[in-house]
Parts: C-alpha cells; structure tokens; sequence
C-alpha cells in the first residue's frame, strides 16, 4: 500500500508467529497488522518492538472491551497512559490480547518458591 513503510524485522517476526499459533493459543481478541505496518518510524527505546496490549487498557485506535460484553465496541478516547509510554518509545500496537472479565477471576493460585 501506498504511503506504508516496510515492516521491521520484530513486526515480521510478530506476524509471523501469530499467523502460525494463534489457532491454538486464542490470545488476540484483535489484531490490527495493517495499522501495525503503517505505524511511522521512530528512533525510540523500543523502536520496532511489536507489542500486544491487554484488553483492558484503552487504545484510541481500537476497541477496548474490558474483557465484557457490557463494553462490546467501546472505543476510548486516548490511550492509556502505558499505552502511550509504549508507542512514544517507539513500540508498534499490533491489537489487544484476551482478557478475564475485568481481570477478575473466581480462582487465584498463588505460585510458591
């Protein structure tokens, strides 16, 4: 596409294992490669870096659901403020990875050393 810039190296490497495990680990609740790929260059600390973002922080350019029905289609504002940590480094937001409802669960096992 006109106006994108090749994707580094990381994006690749991203896309590539998620188009090969993703049937079976279910972690993308999106994706949104194309948005991924046009993401301006950038010099920062983690310049390149293709980054998935819990489905509980809020990002402009997509939905964020909060692992619920209730917020089917929400769409924030602006990014969460680690969120935007990230891509002023440089990082590139591929989608929003799968969440609990709310981050909340019936069970929580606590690993011991």
């Amino acid at each position: 596409m006109s106006g994108e810039r090749p994707a580094p190296d990381g994006l690749t490497s991203a896309i590539v294992a998620i188009d090969e495990w993703e049937h079976a680990v279910h972690a993308w609740v999106r994706l949104d490669i194309e948005g991924a790929r046009a993401t301006p260059p950038s010099d920062g600390s983690l310049a390149g870096l293709a980054v998935g973002v819990k489905d509980i922080f809020d990002t402009a350019n997509l939905p964020t659901e909060y692992g619920s029905p209730i917020y089917a289609g929400h769409r924030p504002a602006r990014d969460a403020d680690v969120v935007a940590k990230l891509r002023a480094a440089g990082a590139i937001v591929l989608g929003a990875c799968a969440a609990l409802t709310w981050v909340v669960s019936a069970s929580v096992g606590v690993a011991s050393a």
